[in-house]
C-alpha cells in the first residue's frame, strides 16, 4: 500500500468519524428540545415536530445555537455531561428522530 493510499484512507476515516460526531450531537440537541416541549405540555407528535425544526434547512441559526447551549447545560447538570441518557429518556417518551 502506498503512502498516498494510506493518507486517503486515514482522511476518509477521520471524515466519517467527524460526520458521525456531528450527527450524534444534533440528535442530542433535538432530543433535549423534544423533552423541553413535552415539559411545556406539548404532545409527543408536536414535540417531535419542534425537534425536527432544529438544524433544519433554513432554521434560525441563533435559535439552534441557543438550543445547543441549553442541551449542554441540561446534560452537565443532570447526566454528568453525557448525551446518551438524554437521548434514551427522550426515546422512552416518544422521540423518533
Amino acid at each position: 500500500m502506498s503512502i498516498l493510499q494510506i493518507i486517503l484512507i486515514g482522511t476518509a476515516i477521520i471524515a466519517f468519524a467527524l460526520w458521525q460526531s456531528v450527527r450524534g450531537g444534533k440528535r442530542f440537541v433535538r432530543a433535549h428540545v423534544f423533552l423541553e416541549e413535552l415539559n411545556k405540555g406539548a404532545s409527543a407528535e408536536a414535540a417531535n415536530e419542534a425537534a425536527a425544526r432544529v438544524f433544519a434547512r433554513g432554521a434560525d441559526k441563533i435559535a439552534d445555537a441557543n438550543a445547543a447551549i441549553r442541551a449542554q447545560a441540561y446534560a452537565k447538570a443532570n447526566t454528568k455531561g453525557k448525551q446518551a441518557p438524554v437521548i434514551e429518556q427522550a426515546r422512552g417518551k416518544g422521540f423518533t428522530l
